[in-house]
């Protein structure tokens, strides 16, 4: 499976005063005894390997992470309850970090009568978790990669949720006055009876779901990609919702009276038979800067309004315009200002890179009024040029990486820039912190380990190139690439790019 990466964000770990840092296996042979010997602001380092166990963070403020990344440190919850359990009152400060979360079936709720948060179940609790990957996990219930339930207001960030099932939430669920942070996460190819990727709420919850990869999602009744229900005002801002399938809204469904704020996405490819794209449910709904392109479904390809819907929109690119959309007779919409029916011109949508190129209709075109966080769904500043874009993806100069990271892969180097400006990557080792130059940040310490230049960016500012991995490459291992897009010696019109991770699977 191709995989794109997009950017990798860095997190700096400290330990102050008398914290411990222990290891495992070496200090204890298993992760729950580990943690049943720590105290506050304690560090558990993981070595590479597999652990077979359920852990439970017993309400302790303590960093678990791995030594060498999710590909290699495996905790397998042998289909015996949830693989990571917060439920004493755990706050940010307990942290896991940097594992692969398989094989759980999660904890059973009386109330529900079935399992709750088959990867990690989080109940009346605010976990951070941080760069895992969480898949084939299952939950009879909900949440089947993780679920927040009872006021959980968790941070879920930098996560590969992929491949898990439930029957409600296949990838994430919160319930329950639950409002937690999904932020930057892939939520890739899981299934449920209603919302595929993530359930952005029921019974009141308000969770923030940004920059969100939420792709290739199933649910057989509501919501492929994401679904919020029952007063739940979510907000949804800077998400790509791509190739998710339901019944009934491909993309997003919103019922019973939930209001979310729905600002620069892109809901493209998504299919249901009603409305593929967003389904609004007898609800109230305002949605500025999104692309809605490629959607498929019986009634309203684009957008459906059913039962007593207000329905509010500007500043959107919409595939074929209010034709494509469906307004039921109780039902009703305002088609706003600066609407558009135009080819986003997307870089490769054939291969889900839904970048914006130099001529894109959708670039310098939304509403800079609506901007609610400064950068875009890959890191990049929200306003780059004279305007805000339309869409999850803001034109600026930025590179990364479609293929898979093993040794010895093919794979594609990508870069965005201004049309016909040289292309130089960098590699080398990281630069902690990094510093300010006249081309923008420069993450990597000199001198560097390689350089490779380019010939230019086309007329639509994109720039591919056909590489192979390096054989010799030790999975868990990390490199570090950067571009700079224009020539040394004209910082007027160069500029640096995002840091790319490569950490090799």
């Amino acid at each position: 499976m191709r995989t794109a990466v997009f950017l990798s964000f860095l997190f700096v770990l400290s330990s102050a005063g008398l914290a411990t840092t222990i290891y495992v296996p070496d200090d204890y042979t298993d992760i729950q005894s580990a943690i049943d010997a720590s105290a506050n602001g304690d560090t558990i380092i993981v070595r590479p390997g597999t652990y077979v166990e359920n852990i439970d963070f017993a309400g302790k403020a303590i960093t678990v992470r791995s030594e060498k990344g999710p590909e290699v440190t495996i905790i397998d919850g042998n289909l015996n309850g949830s693989v990571v359990t917060f439920q004493s009152g755990e706050t940010q400060d307990s942290k896991l970090i940097g594992f692969t979360i398989t094989n759980g079936s999660g904890t059973y709720v009386e109330y529900f009568l079935g399992d709750l948060g088959g990867g990690i179940f989080i109940e009346l609790s605010c976990p951070t978790i941080l760069n895992n990957i969480i898949r084939d996990n299952q939950a009879s219930y909900g949440g089947g990669g993780i679920c927040c339930y009872k006021y959980s207001d968790a941070m879920i960030a930098e996560n590969l949720i992929t491949d898990n099932w439930a029957l409600s939430g296949g990838g994430i669920l919160c319930r329950d006055y639950s409002s937690p942070t999904i932020k930057n996460n892939r939520v890739e190819g899981n299934t449920s009876n209603s919302a595929g990727g993530i359930y952005g709420g029921d019974r009141e919850c308000c969770p923030e779901i940004c920059g969100n990869i939420i792709i290739a999602n199933t649910a057989t009744d509501k919501g492929g990609g994401l679904r919020c229900h029952n007063l739940s005002d979510a907000t949804v801002v800077n998400n790509l919702i791509a190739m998710n399938s339901s019944y009934i809204g491909g993309g997003i469904h919103v019922k019973y009276g939930s209001e979310p704020i729905i600002v620069n996405n892109t809901v493209v490819g998504n299919t249901s038979v009603e409305g593929g794209g967003i389904c609004c449910d007898a609800s109230d709904l305002e949605v500025t800067n999104n692309i809605i392109w490629g959607n498929v479904a019986t009634d309203g390809p684009a957008i459906s309004l059913i039962s007593g819907s207000d329905f509010t929109i500007s500043y959107s690119n919409v595939e074929g315009g209010q034709p494509l959309v469906h307004v039921d007779s109780g039902s009703t919409i305002i088609w706003g200002n600066c609407m558009i029916d135009a080819d986003p011109i997307f870089v490769m949508p054939s291969d889900n890179d839904y970048h914006l190129t130099w001529n894109s209709p959708c670039r310098d075109a939304g509403n800079d009024s609506y901007v609610i966080e400064p950068e875009d769904f890959e890191g990049d500043p929200r306003i780059a040029y004279d305007r805000v874009d339309i869409g999850a993806d803001e034109f600026y100069a930025h590179l990364y990486y479609v293929g898979d990271v093993t040794p010895g892969a093919s794979g594609e180097v990508r870069v965005i820039g201004e049309p016909n400006r040289f292309v130089t990557l960098l590699n080398g080792d990281l630069r902690d912190p990094p510093i300010q130059t006249r081309y923008g940040v420069l993450y990597l310490t000199l001198p560097l380990n390689e350089t490779w230049e380019f010939w230019k960016t086309n007329n639509d500012g994109v720039f591919l190139k056909s590489v192979e991995l390096s054989s010799l490459w030790i999975p868990g291992d990390e490199y570090y690439f950067q571009a700079l897009v224009g020539s040394l010696g004209h910082p007027a019109w160069s500029l640096l790019t995002n840091l790319l991770v490569m950490r090799v699977e």
